[in-house]
């Protein structure tokens, strides 16, 4: 296994709350990675450090 991470960007909308969500597998279902990120209102970024196990990995950005 490896130390790798994976950096998501993405615009925001500020005043919106933001989840990230993986998986391995986008069929078995999403998980989520991390909750509650404030939107900046130009763009956000979040640093995956736990991608040592995955050979594929999706994401998805869910806007509350």
């Amino acid at each position: 296994s490896t130390n790798a991470t994976f950096t998501i960007r993405w615009s925001s909308v500020a005043g919106k709350l933001y989840t990230i969500e993986s998986a391995t597998n986008w069929t078995v279902g999403f998980a989520p990675i991390e909750s509650n990120i404030p939107g900046s209102g130009t763009f956000n970024e979040f640093l995956d450090t736990n991608t040592a196990d995955a050979v594929i990995k999706f994401y998805r950005i869910l806007i509350k």
